[in-house]
């Protein structure tokens, strides 16, 4: 039995010494914080966790004392703490990075109460790099100090995440480059708490500096931020999104202004592209609605939403001019405020004329006959419905996400319809022109799959037919009277039934049509 007990035993090492050391090693990278960080050319780990300044800004030196220490970090939880930290250098300010080991996670700490500076003449102040798809180095910022950063080419480059939290007032600038970027698509930039940030690159403020075709949106929840650039203040993927910035997140509600420097700024009109400014400014304050001249509405009550970023008031019933819709008696089926349309059964004996619908309220405007960046040409075959017209409101304009409308102040329709050459059309909340079956406003439309134009009167669909209003364009549900005959149109789904009996008791023919 002991010498079966040993071979096994031996069988057992044999094995484990056979593992690929990559497959050993990868399952540590998930959770191991960096094990070293170098300030300047300093390096600091367990054995030397403690960092000196050097006089007047120049290198300082790495040791074991911890008496009058400007920096000190923990190994075992990855953390640089940063406590009167200056350092003016040609070589990268604060570095760590990515290894199969799993050392790529920081955290830099900022004692209370201090001034921290990092100023790289020749490269970044802040990197942490080496990096792979949905992994590599990132970074915390966090404490009650103040970090002011400066490096000729990027302030703050992170390969993963970089997130800035707690009470910190974090200036980062870039002087070529970014000042706060990270390289990874799979990587966000998120600011929150009560931070004070100002992010300045001589290219772009704030971003994700990467070619891949995935967007990659910063994040901002809370704070003061103030972000610009040279070419734009934020930058994401060219055409990847209109609203650069994630506000959803922003407690309390915010006041975003917008210009080409804090001068010039205006508060920001959320239908706008907020990639289109060289300065963006993110704060808390009083916020003042801008309430949306469309209506929304459900089955039994309208209201207008509010268009401004970051407003708190979200229950319906608490938005502009929210109250029930108004008829002016029973058979009225539109909605003497709002123009919601309401189905009913027909009467017994059905004599009565057909009253066309009331459109939602939509926008109608021409355009000229151009598109842009040299995009395919509006008026080709498989884009017909986009045909224009000699009037300079707009263009149409393409890009890797599909189509959207450019007005001639740049701005663009978002969650709502437009009028163009007498074809409505509706843009989603990116902006971009739906198509298909679209839910609106609690009703549904029928958008061309190719033009996108809304469909309306009978449509066949997969062998199903449907009815959408001649004049608002919504599927008709329930009973409707067209052309003097009565159809019972399936509630929710739209299907009319044919050569049946309706669910209350009513026979139709093989067209759909009543049988009196």
């Amino acid at each position: 039995m002991k010498k079966r007990f040993l071979c096994m035993f031996c069988a057992l090492c044999l094995a484990l010494s056979l593992l690929s050391p990559i497959t050993v090693q990868a399952a540590a990278t998930a959770s191991s914080p960096v094990q070293e960080v170098r300030i300047g050319s300093a390096t600091l780990n367990a054995a030397k966790p403690y960092y000196h300044n050097g006089a007047d800004g120049a290198q300082g030196t790495a040791d074991d004392t911890a008496d009058s220490a400007n920096a000190s970090f923990d190994a075992d939880t990855g953390t640089l703490t940063l406590n009167g930290l200056n350092i003016v250098t040609n070589e990268v300010g604060i570095w760590w990075t990515y290894s199969y080991q799993g050392t790529h996670d920081l955290k830099i700490v900022l004692a209370d109460g201090t001034t921290n500076t990092v100023d790289s003449s020749a490269n970044y102040a802040i990197e942490g790099n080496s990096g792979y798809s949905g992994d590599g180095p990132s970074l915390i910022i966090e404490g009650s100090g103040t970090l002011n950063v400066t490096g000729s080419r990027h302030g703050i480059w992170v390969w993963h995440d970089v997130t800035i939290q707690g009470n910190v007032t974090v200036n980062a600038t870039g002087e070529t480059g970014y000042g706060i970027c990270n390289n990874d698509s799979a990587g966000t930039i998120t600011i929150k708490d009560t931070v004070n940030v100002a992010a300045t690159g001589g290219t772009y403020g704030i971003g994700y500096d990467n070619s891949d075709t995935k967007a990659n949106i910063p994040v901002i929840q809370g704070g003061t931020v103030a972000v610009s650039g040279g070419t734009a203040a934020v930058r994401v993927k060219a055409g990847s999104i209109k609203h650069a910035l994630d506000l959803t997140g922003y407690a309390g509600g915010c006041i975003v202004t917008v210009g080409d420097n804090a001068a010039s700024s205006t508060e920001w009109d959320i239908r706008n592209s907020l990639a289109d400014y060289k300065y963006i400014k993110i704060q808390s304050g009083l916020h003042t609605h801008s309430w949306a001249a469309d209506w929304s509405k459900n089955e039994t009550i309208h209201w207008h939403n509010c268009l401004k970023p970051g407003c708190n008031v979200t229950a319906d019933n608490t938005k502009d001019s929210y109250g029930e819709h108004v008829y002016t008696d029973d058979a009225d089926a539109d909605c003497n405020i709002c123009g919601y349309y309401r189905t009913s059964a027909p009467p017994s004996n059905p004599d009565i004329t057909e009253i066309p619908e009331v459109p939602p309220q939509k926008d109608n405007v021409t355009v000229n006959d151009e598109t842009e960046d040299g995009e395919e040409d509006a008026g080709s075959s498989d884009n017909s419905a986009k045909q224009v017209k000699d009037n300079n409101s707009g263009k149409w304009v393409k890009d890797d996400n599909g189509w959207w409308f450019s007005f001639t102040d740049k701005s663009y329709p978002v969650s709502r319809w437009l009028k163009v050459t007498e074809k409505w059309y509706y843009f989603n909340a990116a902006g971009y022109m739906a198509t298909g079956w679209q839910k609106v406003d609690g009703r549904w439309y029928y958008l061309d799959p190719v033009n996108g134009d809304m469909a309306e009167g009978w449509k066949l669909l997969n062998g199903k037919w449907y009815y959408l209003n001649p004049v608002s364009g919504d599927m008709a549900e329930g009973w409707k009277l067209v052309n003097g005959k009565w159809y019972y149109l399936v509630p929710s789904s739209g299907e009319c039934l044919m050569n049946t009996t309706t669910p209350d008791g009513y026979k139709v023919d093989e067209n759909g049509a009543w049988i009196q």
